[in-house]
C-alpha cells in the first residue's frame, strides 16, 4: 500500500490497513477476507447521475463479470437508481438495461454484452 511514492505498508492475506490521515499513522489489521468482501457484496449500490460504464465497472467487480459494450455511444449515459444489494446481477442488468434504453445478453463465462442507441446526454 502506497501514498504517492511513500510505502505506507505491506499486507499478508486476511490483512488489512487502515490510514489516519490527521495522525499520519498506519496500523494494520487481521481480518477474515472472505467475511469482509462477502459484506461489501451485499451493501447498497447507489447511482446518482453516473455513467453508465461506471456503474458496470462496479457491477463487473461485485459479480465477478467482464462486461463489454457493443455500442461505446451507451458508456456516457447517465445512470440514476438505487438497489439494496441483495438482487442478482440479472435483476439490476434488466433495471438499468430499462433506464438507459439498452438490451443486455450473457455470453460463455458470464461475459455481458451491452447494446442499444445511446444517449443523448
Amino acid at each position: 500500500v502506497e501514498q504517492k511514492n511513500k510505502l505506507l505498508a505491506i499486507l499478508d492475506p486476511n490483512q488489512q490497513v487502515t490510514f489516519n490521515t490527521s495522525k499520519a499513522k498506519v496500523e494494520k489489521h487481521s481480518v477474515d477476507a472472505a467475511a469482509v468482501v462477502s459484506d461489501w457484496t451485499k451493501q447498497e449500490m447507489a447511482f446518482e447521475d453516473v455513467p453508465f460504464e461506471a456503474a458496470m465497472q462496479l457491477l463487473s467487480r461485485r459479480y465477478g463479470v467482464n462486461i463489454d459494450f457493443k455500442n461505446p455511444a451507451l458508456k456516457s449515459c447517465s445512470i440514476k437508481a438505487y438497489f439494496t444489494g441483495t438482487e442478482s446481477l440479472e435483476k439490476v442488468l434488466d433495471v438499468l438495461c430499462i433506464i438507459s434504453d439498452a438490451t443486455y445478453s450473457i455470453g460463455p463465462n458470464r461475459v455481458i454484452e451491452l447494446d442499444g442507441k445511446g444517449c443523448s446526454n
